[in-house]
């Protein structure tokens, strides 16, 4: 046999084989279309050893690991299919969009501004590019590029505003916190010393970052703690992260390593509030906890909340009865943005119980294991199958029954 031949054969064997992944390609893209992110992951990642440099491949395993806020994982690919086919706008949106939810903001707005020369009547990337520079602290910039936008595209007026007034809230941001009132090792506290709630708020806040810590098997630290005892001067900071009316952020919540209170001793209702606001100083700290073990990796909001809601408190919610038929677990997530606070309260009662069941299951180091697989980037049911020795499937039909069996419901 000729060189030549040898030579072609060499070739022939470092083409991709496309005979058997092209359905499988195709059988993934129709999966995240339809929502469902882990078998996605499931169906496209094993094509990824044979097929590093396919474009359409590397994109939509990106979108799959989105879809499971895998985000590191998600730009890993996404970077692939941008560095074999910079002309795709689409890739160039979602891109983007992975870099910010992972925290890469200043790598976005570094490939913002690239597809912004680009694209430059693109008025989605614009939009994005312009909540970059908001998120990464540029609100000068921000406002140009959103002022900019609403003469790109007139019917994004309406959103253009929201931002606007939301960039002012966060340029006054500063003068809207309370004073520093004591700074321990792992957090500071801002607050009045005058309010008679800050001493034991502060030792709630501590004991609770504590007991919290230790549970989540993280060390929950370098956070801050805005305690307000105005209730004007709250919902004034609380509008620059919540813009709409939302009861379920009436009293605390948690953004971006803070841990905003309203003070106890301001609130309308009489009594002592002592307990509620320690569940929901707990409640929130677990989501602190949460983000710091997965680095904000790879966990639904509905079993973040769901955790939070075992581990931390619900905050005095009542949410011992999960709705019946249960809320369908591709819906569960948006649930938590329904406008109608019942609809929520139902969502937050159903996480409760399905986290319950879980940590039945699981174990507290189980858990622990099962958020570890999902920030590495597992589909959460080849995850909790692998921990449980059960499918995933059998969890979502059972656990009504073992919740019921538990805990029967009270009349």
């Amino acid at each position: 046999m000729s060189i030549r031949h040898w030579v072609l054969i060499a070739c022939l064997l470092a083409l991709p084989v496309w005979g058997a992944p092209l359905p499988a390609l195709d059988e993934g893209i129709a999966l995240v279309g339809a929502g469902d992110y882990a078998g996605a992951v499931a169906k496209l990642a094993p094509l990824v050893p044979d097929n590093p440099k396919d474009s359409v491949l590397q994109f939509w395993l990106g979108r799959a690991y989105y879809g499971q806020h895998a985000y590191k994982l998600a730009a890993e690919h996404l970077a692939v299919a941008a560095s074999r086919d910079g002309r795709n706008r689409d890739i160039a949106e979602w891109y983007g969009q992975a870099l910010r939810a992972a925290g890469r903001l200043q790598l976005a707005l570094d490939v913002y501004a690239d597809y912004r020369e680009r694209f430059p009547d693109d008025a989605t990337l614009l939009g994005d590019y312009a909540a970059t520079q908001a998120l990464a602290g540029d609100y000068a910039g921000a406002r140009a590029s959103f002022q900019e936008l609403a003469k790109l595209d007139p019917a994004s007026k309406g959103s253009v505003d929201d931002w606007l007034r939301v960039l002012d809230g966060l340029s006054q941001r500063a003068q809207l916190e309370p004073p520093l009132l004591q700074r321990t090792s792992n957090f500071g506290f801002y607050g009045d010393g005058k309010d008679p709630a800050a001493s034991w708020v502060l030792d709630e806040v501590d004991k609770a970052r504590a007991q919290v810590s230790a549970t989540f098997g993280v060390r929950v630290r370098n956070f801050r703690v805005l305690f307000f005892t105005a209730e004007s001067a709250y919902r004034r900071y609380a509008h620059i992260y919540v813009p709409d009316d939302n009861d379920l952020h009436a009293v605390a919540f948690t953004v971006r390593g803070m841990l905003i209170i309203w003070s106890p001793t301001a609130w309308p209702e009489p009594g002592d509030h002592h307990d509620e606001l320690v569940s929901t100083v707990r409640h929130e700290m677990a989501h602190l906890a949460i983000a710091q073990r997965t680095e904000g990796q790879g966990v639904p909001l509905w079993l973040n909340e769901g955790l939070a809601c075992v581990i931390g408190g619900t905050g005095g919610m009542q949410t011992g009865r999960p709705p019946v038929p249960p809320i369908p677990l591709a819906h569960l997530d948006s649930t938590f943005q329904n406008p109608d606070v019942s609809r929520v309260e139902e969502g937050y009662s159903q996480v409760h119980a399905m986290a319950t069941v879980l940590m039945d299951t699981l174990g507290r180091d189980g858990v622990l294991q099962f958020l570890d697989r999902l920030a590495d980037g597992d589909p959460l049911p080849a995850a909790y199958t692998l921990l449980a020795k059960e499918p995933f499937a059998t969890f979502l039909d059972k656990w009504p029954e073992r919740f019921a069996a538990r805990k029967p419901a009270k009349e």
